[in-house]
């Protein structure tokens, strides 16, 4: 979790919050223009006879229409593509991090207190080499596998959200089993609920194109990183 320490903060984004509205206001239909464009994917045909394991194995929330996306334009999971296009998460990405003697300033104050030096190669990225960060590997349920409204990638708590006409979108999110979930100590056989204590958050958000460009990128002592395609 060293690595974590050098990153600067992540704000993750959250579920939209009405403003509360004065006394004797209609909160019901604040609530329902909130929601006019969120869409329930578990609604859709498909999805019918989908068993309480098949939700919680799938399951990384509900569906939107863009802000002023042109009308007819398709829903997207707001999961995945917060993590994907926003986040820039290095799914299939080459990963390449080099820190060296890398100051850490554990308390805030402005005066490192650390030095972290660490070397990290990923070819294919996270989901090619998930046990370099942490997480468990599903052989029974591989990479491209499709599902009632999400499709395997071969990772344990990580999706890829199917389209509304079913097919693969190319963004991966996460459930809650990215964090709960672990391998079973005396077969390696995944197991749902387990705490995934050697789950490293820290090196995955390092992957991330947030830190690679602008005032908030991941620099070593001589500059030389860069994990993400484009002008480093």
């Amino acid at each position: 979790m060293a690595l974590a320490l050098a990153l600067v903060g992540l704000t993750v984004a959250g579920c939209r919050r009405a403003a509360r509205e004065p006394s004797g206001s209609a909160p019901a239909a604040a609530t329902r223009t909130l929601a006019t464009d969120v869409i329930n994917p578990w609604t859709w045909p498909r999805a019918a006879g989908a068993s309480a394991r098949d939700q919680a194995i799938e399951d990384i929330g509900p569906y939107e229409i863009p802000a002023g996306a042109p009308a007819g334009s398709a829903p997207i999971n707001t999961n995945a593509d917060y993590w994907t296009r926003l986040v820039g998460i290095a799914w299939d990405r080459d990963v390449d991090i080099v820190l060296d003697a890398q100051p850490v300033d554990l308390d805030g104050d402005g005066a490192p207190d650390a030095r972290v030096s660490r070397r990290v190669h990923a070819p294919g990225g996270i989901l090619a080499n998930p046990e370099l960060f942490g997480l468990v590997r599903t052989p029974d349920d591989p990479r491209g596998r499709i599902g009632k409204i999400s499709a395997s990638t071969g990772v344990l708590g990580l999706r890829e959200a199917l389209r509304p006409d079913g097919t693969p979108s190319g963004q991966v999110g996460m459930t809650c089993f990215v964090c709960h979930g672990g391998s079973n100590p005396t077969d390696g056989r995944a197991v749902l609920g387990l705490a995934g204590t050697r789950f490293d958050y820290g090196l995955l958000l390092a992957t991330s194109a947030v830190y690679v460009f602008g005032r908030n990128r991941i620099r070593t002592s001589s500059e030389g990183f860069s994990s993400a395609p484009g002008p480093s």
